[in-house]
């Protein structure tokens, strides 16, 4: 991925404009702020949440566009490569993380065959999805997909295979992790449906709620 990455920056760079999901009209989301703090009370897809991190990024290049320009807003709209490049090495440090992660886990939970297995869990993501392995150079809500939603179910998994009682402080933080997620991209409340499908399973299978209840649930 680190080899996909360089390639796409070094070897053969491409124009900044030419993917398919909107990455300017995020940039200038970002941007607008910058010009009048009242834009944050917007309701605006993808979210406000990507939109506080975008003016993040431009915060961290501030020194950079004041050297070069003396008007920063028109330094970035001159030179979008700036903002992209800071957002999507970003994206791509997330995905890295959550694969060592993921890579460490699956070691931690086979035998000899930890190293093949341990790739093909990190890698079936990429491998399935057609566009994947493009959202490592994409700034798009869509990658928190994989980069936040996996470890939210890694963390699931964790705590399930714990076989402890789940708490009410971890089905919380579940729940909050899984509303930071829609709140990036609303169709990604798919997680909180399937989070809470097996939290009710749990708490059926052991015996913490009534099993009349989970017999009328899942008619």
């Amino acid at each position: 991925m680190t080899g996909y990455l360089l390639f796409y920056y070094v070897i053969r760079p491409g124009p900044f404009f030419i993917h398919y999901d909107p990455e300017l009209q995020y940039m200038l989301n970002s941007l607008t702020p910058f010009k009048d703090l009242e834009l944050y009370r917007r309701m605006d897809h993808p979210g406000t949440l990507l939109q506080i991190l975008g003016s993040t990024f431009y915060i961290l290049s501030y020194p950079i566009a004041m050297i070069l320009s003396s008007d920063p807003i028109q330094f970035h709209l001159q030179h979008p490569g700036v903002f992209l490049i800071i957002a999507r090495t970003f994206v791509f440090l997330a995905n890295a993380i959550t694969i060592v992660f993921l890579a460490n886990y699956a070691l931690q939970h086979t035998d000899r065959l930890a190293m093949p297995a341990s790739f093909s869990v990190v890698l079936l993501y990429f491998a399935v999805h057609p566009s994947a392995i493009e959202f490592l150079t994409i700034w798009s809500p869509n990658f928190f997909s994989f980069a936040l939603g996996r470890l939210v179910l890694l963390g699931l998994l964790n705590t399930l295979r714990s076989n402890k009682e789940l708490e009410k402080k971890q089905v919380a933080a579940l729940g909050f992790l899984a509303g930071v997620l829609a709140s990036f991209q609303g169709y990604l409340i798919a997680w909180t449906f399937g989070i809470s499908a097996t939290i009710f399973s749990i708490f059926c299978f052991s015996g913490r709620l009534d099993g009349a209840l989970c017999l009328g649930q899942l008619k």
